[in-house]
């Protein structure tokens, strides 16, 4: 999932034309603080994986069972 969401940002990065409403341009601040925000909710994502990976004791088999079986 997490691999999904990075494809369309950067899909979405490089692709990127100027946003407009009828014929008003935006401003570039503007655009630049919408990618901001749109970076501040996609960075913690993979940040965060990687994160649990290296911190979390076991394997990841191990894990998985472990907290599969807490569930329930």
């Amino acid at each position: 999932m997490i691999v999904f969401i990075q494809f369309v940002f950067i899909f979405t990065a490089v692709l990127h034309e100027p946003v407009t409403y009828g014929n008003y341009v935006y401003p570039s601040w503007a655009i630049g603080l919408g990618w901001i925000f749109a970076v501040c909710s996609i960075v913690p994502l993979p940040v965060i994986a990687i994160y649990r990976l290296l911190t979390t004791q076991g394997s990841l088999l191990e894990v998985k069972w472990l907290r599969g079986n807490e569930m329930g």
